[in-house]
């Protein structure tokens, strides 16, 4: 659902998005096919506003991770003609526990944070960013693939319930269907 305006002459197509939503928020901003031949240059210039964290990670195949953020920031990326994931960009984005729930995730968590992101060929580098539970603190940064959501993190925690975390990876392991896989790979086991 977006409201705008479209402004299209012989040389480029612009459109500027007063409001629309997506995932419980809201988005704003401005969308602009720079050129009509090969490669079709487009950009995105987004604003968002309480985007839910679980909705995200639903449309990027993880159903019910039972994070209950909501996502406030912007976005610059750019890409050509179909190839959207191949493109590239970056942005920032605070975090706001208690978004709407878009999942029945058996321990939903609210998390807050921020974020700081470039992405490029379909993958996330996070500058230092942070997350926040009730218990715990987490600064991290490193690289997350969009396309089967593979992780090259750098996390430090620190915890008054190291317990959360079980509960975060039975979300996620919920999500992916396979608990020992996933298992392996955040614990080391």
């Amino acid at each position: 659902n977006l409201k705008g305006t479209l402004s299209i002459d012989g040389h480029r197509t612009n459109v500027h998005i007063a409001s629309g939503q997506y995932a419980g928020g809201s988005i704003n901003g401005d969308y602009h096919l720079t050129g009509y031949e090969e490669p079709y240059p487009m950009n995105v210039d987004l604003r968002f506003s309480s985007i839910a964290l679980e909705k995200l990670f639903e449309d990027w195949g993880m159903k019910s991770t039972g994070l209950r953020g909501a996502a406030s920031g912007e976005l610059a990326y750019g890409w050509e003609k179909d190839r959207l994931l191949e493109g590239s960009g970056n942005g920032r984005a605070t975090l706001k526990p208690g978004a709407v729930a878009f999942g029945s995730a058996k321990y939903p968590l609210p998390v807050g944070g921020a974020a700081r992101f470039s992405l490029s060929r379909g993958v996330i580098t996070f500058a230092p960013s942070e997350l926040t539970t009730p218990a715990s603190k987490l600064a991290f940064s490193g690289t997350l693939g969009i396309e089967g959501l593979a992780a090259r993190l750098s996390v430090n925690a620190t915890s008054s319930d190291f317990s959360e975390f079980d509960r975060i990876a039975y979300n996620f392991a919920e999500s992916i269907g396979n608990f020992r896989i996933f298992r392996l790979r955040v614990f080391g086991r």
